[in-house]
């Protein structure tokens, strides 16, 4: 028989509980129209996403607590031997394999980066030169570790670096005065000042 911790058991008895039991509340202040806002009454209204959602939120912690390992496809063969070698459904064997298999090649590996400092030879003048740049200590692996070092990695870096600025200069192509109106605002706020207009 398959032996689940407690932890995993309270987790799937919560699951079943939100997913299973529909809850009728009534509002009677409006919401604020907020991405967020929208997100959140998607996910109640919509069971499949919310199931979804968590379990994509799993797979997320799952990946990001994971110790450092190494993992190739070298030994796909083998891995997919040792599941059909176990034929009982209802056996521990099969059940580990089958979790390793999931945690290995479904959820994979993270890219972890170190920082690293290389010191180069010594100058003219009698400096050593060092360079700061980062070093690969995990390749990703995975469907999900790759997902994420490719795709949800440059997202990151995009929505961070460059949305704040198109933000910004739409707001001052479409809307000058409150842009000006805004600069102003800032800047008696910073300055404690009193900025005139003329």
């Amino acid at each position: 028989m398959m032996k689940l911790n407690i932890g995993f058991k309270s987790v799937l008895c919560a699951l079943t509980m939100m997913v299973a039991v529909p809850v009728t509340t009534k509002c009677t202040q409006q919401a604020p129209a907020t991405a967020s806002n929208a997100v959140l009454s998607c996910l109640k209204n919509n069971k499949v996403a919310f199931v979804a959602a968590a379990a994509l939120f799993i797979i997320d912690t799952r990946l990001r607590t994971k110790a450092r390992d190494s993992y190739s496809m070298d030994d796909l063969s083998q891995d997919f031997n040792d599941l059909l070698s176990s034929l009982n459904i209802l056996d521990s064997k099969l059940y580990k394999q089958l979790c390793f298999l999931f945690d290995k090649y479904i959820i994979g590996l993270s890219i972890k980066l170190e920082d690293c400092t290389k010191k180069q030879a010594e100058d003219e003048d009698g400096m050593v030169l060092t360079l700061k740049t980062k070093k690969l200590s995990q390749k990703p692996f995975g469907v999900y570790g790759l997902f994420d070092a490719y795709v949800l990695s440059q997202v990151k870096k995009f929505t961070t670096e460059t949305c704040a600025a198109a933000a910004l200069l739409y707001v001052y192509l479409n809307y000058p005065a409150a842009f000006l109106q805004g600069a102003h605002t800032g800047a008696e706020k910073t300055l404690n000042v009193t900025v005139t207009q003329s």
